[in-house]
């Protein structure tokens, strides 16, 4: 069974205690395993490993590996993620010393190319990342003198920056995979625009977390109106008071790690303004003593077919073109 988001968020975090459990042979392929249970949560895909893998499955994560006998197949990356639109070559190691930059490097551009040749895929639809917990200053100036000239790019990521976009797909779990697309060339120019390896490893960090920030705000609305929305059901009333969703919502903790990362802020206009927005509430009436709307849910069947209405203009868009 895959992790849950806040588990994977933990493994990143305190990585050195999770992988002690694991005898030393076997920590490397447990780091690559978990990387790539953390792009499946990034993706909101599905997880599989070497032996479980599904061909059907058009769009998903598989992690090159076996979680049962603990052994890999060779001549590949440690996963790939199959993506709308484009496919991520996930290299993971656990290396820090000169060793990271003379067995890793070459291995990201090869098992690109190969991913790409075998996929039927362009360079510029591969994208591949190299995670580690620290980044090595051979490794950081092989990449960075190599990026602008070859046609597959390498993102150096820290598990530091892997966890915090894990998070930010577990709290805005209607982020599109463009937006993880963006993360990472934005990493790609970060390391263009670095001095040295420290440097980098501090600008990376930074702006993982502006990218945080953006896309929990483009997402906000939706995620506010979702929570309304359960809110309203869990009262079980045809209507509900704004003040009556607020009363709820205040005390959930995801929605309140959600607004302080976005520094947003939480009233009865708000949620009224999502709710309709998002075409998941509608307003009866407005209640003059309490200054606040007087709510009913849209019927889960209206919803439905209402999104369902909205696809297949989309797909008949598509179809025109």
């Amino acid at each position: 069974m895959t992790p849950l988001p806040s588990t994977i968020m933990q493994r990143l975090t305190d990585l050195q205690t999770y992988l002690a459990q694991y005898h030393s042979s076997h920590q490397s392929l447990r780091f690559e395993e978990l990387v790539c249970q953390a792009f499946a949560a990034l993706l909101h895909l599905p997880y599989y490993d070497a032996p479980t893998d599904d061909p059907s499955q058009a769009y998903r994560v598989t992690w090159l590996g076996s979680a049962a006998s603990l052994s890999k197949a060779p001549g590949g990356p440690d996963g790939i993620a199959r993506a709308y639109d484009f496919s991520i070559v996930i290299e993971a190691t656990l290396k820090t010393t000169t060793k990271q930059w003379s067995q890793e490097f070459n291995q990201c551009l090869d098992h690109a190319q190969h991913v790409a040749n075998i996929n039927g895929l362009k360079p510029r639809d591969v994208l591949t990342v190299l995670v580690a917990s620290k980044i090595h200053k051979h490794t950081y100036r092989a990449v960075k003198a190599q990026n602008p000239t070859n046609e597959f790019r390498i993102a150096l990521v820290t598990t530091e920056c892997l966890g915090v976009a894990v998070e930010t797909a577990d709290l805005a779990f209607t982020l599109r995979h463009l937006e993880v697309q963006e993360l990472i060339r934005t990493l790609i120019d970060q390391l263009a625009g670095s001095t040295s390896e420290t440097d980098f490893s501090k600008t990376a960090i930074t702006a993982t977390k502006n990218w945080q920030r953006s896309v929990l705000k483009l997402e906000l609305a939706t995620a506010l109106a979702l929570k309304s929305y359960s809110a309203m059901v869990k009262l079980g009333r045809g209507h509900v008071g704004a003040g009556e969703i607020l009363a709820e919502l205040t005390v959930d903790p995801a929605l309140g790690a959600y607004l302080e990362r976005v520094e947003g802020r939480l009233d009865t206009g708000v949620i009224e303004r999502s709710l309709v927005q998002e075409s998941l509430g509608k307003v009866l009436v407005r209640d003059p003593k309490q200054d606040e709307a007087i709510l009913c849910p849209v019927p889960v069947a209206d919803f439905k077919s209402r999104c369902q209405r909205r696809l297949q203009a989309v797909e008949k868009a598509h179809e025109a073109s």
